[in-house]
């Protein structure tokens, strides 16, 4: 027998160093996905926050698989569509809280086409359910999207930066833009995991051996450090164009980083021993991620 969901909406909204209201909020069930309403008056761009409650608000969770109106929006009645069965939430008598973010630094110059993603990111997940404690963090595996396109990759240009992501066939996790990693960063890496940062990334290194700043070249710090202790893969990347590049040799991983409007940092080695904790790419290059709690 099918479960019911039975909600009881509510709505809270945080404070944030600019004007913004969120209004007029209305929820309903539509094909087995909850469409949210709500009027925003804003004077910048803003992410919006949906989480719900089971315990009448004593513990809240992010509705993780969302669609619609919920990043870089700007005044106007907007929905955001909640696919609570992706999620794996079927029944409850739950309480909603719809709340307004900052739009992280960079995220407004890039383009809000997502074609190559459909309407969702689908099941986000990671390529196994191991994790890897280095010094005092701990790491995910590489992130993948079940709605990341197949055979192409519509990353953009340098002036458009499409935000999108292509499957790595062969090897763990999917590719994205850095535009996608920050703007549906809480999708991809749901709390308590976030997205890496350039400390993040130096950090790591110097636990694992290594200088943690600059280029260089250390043969065991890949080999014994990030290919083992770490669990890293050459997993390649591809350019905006979608052809896949170095696979086998080189691998990328994305932090939130931003290096200029053009470009964002990374953490890269390869197979000769090489490594640069704080290098750079593109921002429509298709580049791997983990997550870091």
């Amino acid at each position: 027998m099918k479960k019911s969901l039975f909600l009881i909406l509510s709505a809270t909204f945080a404070t944030i160093s600019f004007a913004q209201r969120v209004s007029n909020i209305r929820s309903e069930i539509k094909d087995d996905k909850v469409h949210v309403h709500y009027q925003l008056r804003s004077s910048r761009p803003v992410n919006i926050a949906l989480e719900y409650s089971f315990d009448n608000g004593q513990t809240w969770l992010p509705c993780k698989t969302k669609s619609g109106s919920w990043q870089n929006q700007t005044s106007g009645d907007k929905t955001v569509v909640w696919h609570f069965l992706a999620d794996h939430v079927l029944a409850g008598e739950l309480l909603f809280r719809v709340s307004t973010m900052p739009v992280p630094p960079g995220v407004v110059g890039c383009n809000s086409n997502i074609s190559g993603w459909g309407s969702s990111l689908g099941t986000v997940s990671f390529a196994s359910d191991r994790t890897w404690r280095v010094g005092s963090r701990t790491w995910s595996d590489a992130v993948q999207a079940s709605n990341c396109n197949k055979t192409t990759y519509s990353g953009g240009t340098r002036n458009s930066y499409n935000s999108d992501c292509r499957s790595n066939p062969d090897r763990k996790g999917d590719l994205f833009s850095w535009c996608a990693i920050v703007r549906f960063g809480s999708t991809l890496c749901p709390a308590p995991w976030r997205v890496p940062s350039t400390r993040d990334f130096a950090n790591l290194e110097r636990a694992l051996g290594g200088s943690g700043r600059g280029y260089q070249s250390n043969t065991p710090l890949v080999s014994g450090g990030y290919l083992n202790t770490w669990g890293g893969a050459y997993g390649g990347g591809c350019n905006s164009e979608g052809p896949l590049n170095d696979q086998g040799s080189r691998a990328y991983y994305w932090t939130q980083s931003e290096l200029s409007s053009e470009r964002g940092h990374i953490l890269l080695f390869d197979t000769r021993g090489h490594t640069v904790p704080q290098g750079w790419s593109d921002k429509g290059n298709g580049l791997a991620l983990r997550c870091v709690r």
